[in-house]
């Protein structure tokens, strides 16, 4: 028969052993199992396999790309000003710039416009400079967060994906 022996809740070792094999270890607890492997864990009826050790820390290298990336998704996400989602791929922020160098020029300059949601606007020169003033100071604080965020990899006090998730990006809402 098969006994699994275990101590402090782990299966130390499993033996073939005969009756009366309770004699021969003195001791030791063991317990009949067909199934339990050294490593696994007794919980008093029966023995399961240990959870599977933590994956490895990403690497900083990798911790970097993935803040980089971030950092592009957050930027290209879009915005919302004064209650028009407005995108910010980099096409859009070219469109919006050149829009908004018509209206510094006129304050009587106005533009049709077509929000990320699709809804359709007509945008005063002061409404395309606010986009346009938005949409620059959202990308200067992606990158702000990011210089941030790889200080601190590089310090080694972001250690995680999560953690660069939960810095303090700029909404995209």
């Amino acid at each position: 028969m098969r006994i699994a022996f275990h101590a402090d809740g782990v299966c130390t070792h499993v033996l073939v052993c005969a009756e009366g094999w309770e004699n021969l270890f003195p001791g030791l607890t063991g317990v009949p199992s067909d199934t339990a492997n050294v490593g696994d864990l007794w919980d008093g009826a029966g023995f399961t396999p240990p959870p599977p050790p933590p994956p490895p820390p990403p690497a900083p290298a990798d911790l970097l790309a993935y803040a980089a990336d971030k950092r592009w998704r957050v930027e290209t996400g879009g915005i919302v000003v004064a209650g028009i989602p407005v995108a910010t791929d980099d096409r859009s922020k070219l469109l919006v710039l050149g829009a908004a160098r018509l209206a510094y020029a006129s304050e009587t300059f106005t533009t049709p416009f077509k929000a990320a949601d699709g809804s359709r606007h007509t945008l005063t020169a002061a409404q395309v400079i606010a986009i346009s003033d938005a949409g620059s100071a959202h990308v200067q604080a992606t990158f702000e967060i990011f210089d941030a965020v790889a200080a601190q990899i590089e310090a080694g006090a972001i250690t995680t994906f999560a953690a660069v998730d939960a810095a303090a990006w700029p909404s995209n809402g």
